[in-house]
């Protein structure tokens, strides 16, 4: 409903905005945490985003390191150029990268060599009866290894 409404870029400044303030808590009472913070790619389209959130990050005095930006495999794998510039540049913040929905094949595989990926989450047919299904784990494991 988002996307339809065209919403999901001030959404994203929102979510995004309201984990800075959860981390500068977090520090004041010296808890720090590090969060993950799902986003589309319209935060990666925003020209002002890097600047705005590396001025809150000095605002809140706030490591970079505590954000990771999550995007969907699927949206950087369409949107690869952009998505590259967008983190280039977050990396002079700190700030890091994961991946959602990571399927084990090789156009994600390849993926993985053009962006700095710090974190991947699987995707939801690997996780609960996906962990049984040894089709499934031999997808992660390299040939001759067994997957824990």
């Amino acid at each position: 409903m988002a996307e339809r409404a065209g919403l999901t870029a001030e959404i994203d400044r929102w979510v995004l905005s309201h984990c800075l303030l959860v981390l500068a808590e977090r520090a004041r009472l010296r808890r720090p945490v590090r969060l993950f913070v799902s986003q589309t790619m319209d935060t990666a389209r925003d020209a002002q985003r890097i600047g705005w959130l590396k001025q809150l990050l000095e605002t809140r005095r706030l490591a970079g390191e505590q954000l990771v930006l999550e995007f969907r495999l699927s949206e950087a794998q369409e949107n690869l150029r952009e998505l590259t510039a967008f983190i280039g540049a977050l990396q002079g913040l700190g700030v890091t990268l994961s991946l959602s929905a990571f399927e084990s094949n090789q156009a994600s595989l390849q993926l993985l060599h053009h962006l700095p990926v710090t974190f991947i989450k699987l995707a939801p047919r690997y996780i609960g009866e996906g962990l049984r299904n040894p089709a499934l784990r031999e997808e992660f494991a390299p040939a001759g290894r067994a997957c824990a």
